[in-house]
């Protein structure tokens, strides 16, 4: 009785808009790990966050009790360990190539991904589009991984940060998602447990990203900036543009498929590739390195060698890597096609993106051929849509799959918008902080 009335007292302090201490958190987030405090009162304290925020100390303390709520990595290497963070985008890729890249540098990178959130695909989604390929690793693969491969992309382990999954649970549950302290406190809860010396955000913002004004992508990237810092990790955070999808592919197989082609040096998207470079620089900037020229990283082939060691360490079949066109030779190709000769002058990227999650089950993914500010001629294919040859045999579908098929080629169309005269090409770094 006695801890429930303290609970009660810790949400109406919050619900009166008043400042929470560290210890006042600290119990609050013992509680929910033990599960002395029941859901509906943890949901009522993030409603009470929800609406009246908490300040950059609160926020501080937040993230700490989160981290102590688990396990930490304990990396045995001197040289530098960092990892990237993006808010999620629609064909973000940026991690599968970052990764590599950056740990072919000599720098360690022990990245905790997750998984396709509403319309924006996962990491570790993309990753098991390569048969076998493990993605939850336990605490000693993690440091096993990041110290004899230099890398790992992986999930998080039951075991780092266990309050943040019960918390974002509930904050699904209960509309509070959107909250800046929360975010914050949840990106570095399970970041800053990786033993890292520095990390570089990407906060997107636009019609394919979940922040929508650039106003608010800044307070974000400013909340979680502030915290690093206070914290001890070095840190660089970006704005970067998400009005069209990043890159050409949207959708698993097809972005690893897309990846593989940029790591082995055969595609060049200029959009994807100014974002990871920037992203990668940053990275190399923060560590002290110098001289380091990323782009000979992929011409030499040391970016793509160092995936394909991550994968063999991670159970990945490498034939996929050394012929990547497996990931999409068997399957189904059904074009979109422009009824009119005009230019495109935009992309409905956060339905492109509710698109590629709709038809996971049944399609590797979409690859566009035509982007905003491209010209188009009556007939030029904008988009290949891939299927999986057993579509037709799909229960779900209930034999309608010719029907399914062309909703989703209209689909596409119609997220395209067209028009009589070319629009400038955005800048993809809106801002740097």
């Amino acid at each position: 009785m006695e801890n429930d009335r303290y609970a009660i007292d810790i949400i109406a302090k919050k619900r009166d808009a008043k400042v929470l201490s560290q210890k006042e958190i600290d119990w609050f987030v013992r509680g929910i790990v033990s599960g002395k405090i029941p859901d509906y009162q943890t949901s009522a304290l993030l409603m009470a966050i929800f609406l009246n925020g908490m300040d950059m100390d609160e926020t501080l303390a937040l993230t700490k009790s989160m981290i102590e709520s688990g396990e930490r990595l304990n990396l045995p290497i001197s040289r530098p360990r960092f990892d990237k963070h993006s808010t999620g985008g629609v064909g973000d890729k940026v991690s599968l190539i970052l990764a590599p890249l950056v740990a072919s540098c000599g720098i360690a990178i022990p990245m905790l991904s997750g998984r396709s959130l509403g319309y924006t695909g996962g990491t570790l989604n993309k990753l098991e589009s390569i048969p076998g390929m493990k993605v939850y690793l336990s605490i000693e693969e993690i440091e096993k991984g990041v110290k004899d491969i230099g890398m790992v992309i992986a999930g998080q382990t039951e075991k780092i940060a266990p309050v943040d999954r019960k918390i974002y649970h509930l904050r699904d549950e209960t509309g509070t998602v959107e909250s800046i302290s929360l975010i914050t406190s949840s990106i570095l809860s399970k970041k800053l447990s990786e033993d890292i010396t520095g990390l570089v955000l990407d906060v997107k913002v636009g019609k394919g990203a979940f922040m929508k004004t650039i106003e608010n992508a800044r307070a974000l990237a400013e909340s979680i900036t502030k915290v690093a810092k206070e914290m001890g990790i070095k840190i660089k955070a970006f704005i970067t543009n998400m009005n069209a999808p990043l890159g050409n592919a949207v959708g698993t197989e097809v972005e690893i498929y897309e990846t593989l082609k940029i790591l082995k040096g055969k595609e060049y998207p200029l959009d994807l590739m100014e974002v990871t470079l920037a992203l990668s620089e940053a990275i190399i900037d923060l560590a002290g390195f110098k001289e380091i020229y990323l782009t000979e990283k992929i011409r030499d082939g040391s970016a793509f060698k160092k995936f394909r060691e991550f994968t063999r360490f991670q159970g990945g079949d490498v034939s996929y890597l050394d012929t990547p066109k497996k990931l999409i030779e068997d399957c189904l190709r059904e074009e979109v096609v422009a009824d009119k000769g005009a230019f495109v002058v935009g992309m409905d990227t956060e339905r492109i993106g509710k698109i590629a999650v709709d038809i996971e089950k049944v399609s590797p993914g979409i690859i566009f051929h035509k982007k905003v500010g491209d010209l188009v001629d009556k007939g030029d294919p904008l988009a290949t849509i891939f299927w999986k040859r057993d579509i037709e045999h799909n229960s779900e579908l209930q034999g309608n799959f010719a029907h399914y098929i062309q909703n989703v080629k209209d689909a596409i169309f119609s997220s395209y918008e067209f028009g009589p005269d070319a629009l400038p090409r955005e800048k993809m770094i809106i801002d740097r902080l």
